[in-house]
């Protein structure tokens, strides 16, 4: 967490994927001024990123890539999208690339699981089952996509 001020997970992943800090992204956090005033706020998308993300970089070179489990705002694959790519902000959204694979990633994982809803709460032991449940769904996925897609990186 060193690599990115300030230290927060929008343009932390941003950043890794991007190769540009939050000054060139021009956000640094989740939600963040949308112009000079202290009232107007927007939240990050991936619209602000302009360039291009280490996926573009690789498509680009030939070679098909697989995203799982990105966090927005960072921006699919403009150009070339040969890899399967899983961002968010919902399930209940278009969530992949191609679309189609959406259904095949509910079936796999049984219903599949963005993040923990409630993490705020008092019942830890729920909340920590909660948390297994999720990994143990993307890790599933995870497996399954990389025994049965084509995938360089």
């Amino acid at each position: 967490m060193l690599s990115t001020h300030p230290p927060i997970t929008v343009p932390a992943w941003t950043s890794m994927m991007s190769s540009r800090d939050p000054g060139e992204l021009g956000f640094y956090g989740f939600r963040n001024r949308k112009d000079h005033s202290y009232d107007g706020y927007a939240f990050a998308s991936s619209a602000q990123v302009k360039g291009a993300a280490l996926w573009d970089w690789l498509g680009q070179a030939g070679m098909r890539t697989m995203v799982l489990a990105c966090r927005r705002p960072i921006p699919v694959a403009r150009e070339r999208r040969d890899g399967h790519v899983l961002l968010t902000p919902s399930t209940q959204s278009a969530y992949t690339y191609p679309a189609e694979l959406k259904a095949e990633v509910e079936r796999v994982t049984e219903g599949y699981v963005l993040d923990v809803e409630d993490f705020r709460t008092a019942d830890k032991a729920g909340l920590l089952r909660r948390v297994y449940e999720k990994t143990d769904k993307h890790l599933k996925l995870a497996k399954h996509l990389l025994r049965t897609r084509p995938w360089d990186f």
